[in-house]
């Protein structure tokens, strides 16, 4: 897993947008050796919303959902959601 963190921190240092997206999952999980970043995941996810990522679009919806590093707002969370959905 640590491996796998790094291989990420090299694709965004790389400037691959995509790897944004993970990255905020490891900054949310603490996994592979990253350091819990919630506000820094936040704002990862924010970043790649605005990119139309759908599985950004998912994570930053369960932070919605449960106030984690960005307020609570359930009806935001399921816009976020449903437009995860229609991404793909």
């Amino acid at each position: 897993m640590e491996e796998e963190y790094k291989e990420v921190l090299s694709a965004v240092e790389r400037g691959e947008e995509s790897a944004k997206t993970k990255l905020a999952w490891y900054k949310l999980s603490g996994m592979g050796g990253a350091k819990v970043d919630v506000d820094g995941a936040v704002k990862l996810l924010e970043e790649r919303v605005k990119e139309k990522d759908g599985e950004a679009m998912w994570m930053l919806g369960l932070c919605k959902e449960y106030g984690r590093g960005i307020e609570r707002d359930i009806e935001g969370a399921e816009k976020l959601y449903e437009e995860s959905k229609e991404a793909g």
